[in-house]
């Protein structure tokens, strides 16, 4: 997944212009679609009813908050209950 090309700590994975440009680049789209659906496989064979994603990247305000954000989104679409925490953005919020 490409870095987002404007990297400073002015933007976060929950702006716009961020969501705009990984809602649009291939790579992006084609490794959340992977990434989701074999989470999903697996937590389904082994009958998992609770599991904790831990999703870190360089900085932890971009591409780490967009990747949890949309694997709530896709997991809320798919019936679970979901609880999000972003521990680097928080730390960032004043």
């Amino acid at each position: 997944m490409p870095k987002f090309p404007f990297t400073n700590r002015e933007h976060t994975g929950e702006d716009p212009e961020v969501i705009r440009y990984y809602e649009n680049d291939t790579q992006t789209t084609t490794f959340l679609f992977d990434t989701f659906t074999s989470l999903l496989s697996w937590a389904n064979r082994y009958n998992e009813k609770r599991l904790t994603v831990y999703i870190r990247s360089d900085a932890g305000l971009i591409r780490a908050v967009y990747l949890t954000n949309k694997l709530a989104e896709y997991l809320r679409s798919q019936g679970h209950k979901v609880d999000v925490m972003h521990l680097e953005l928080s730390r960032t919020k004043k």
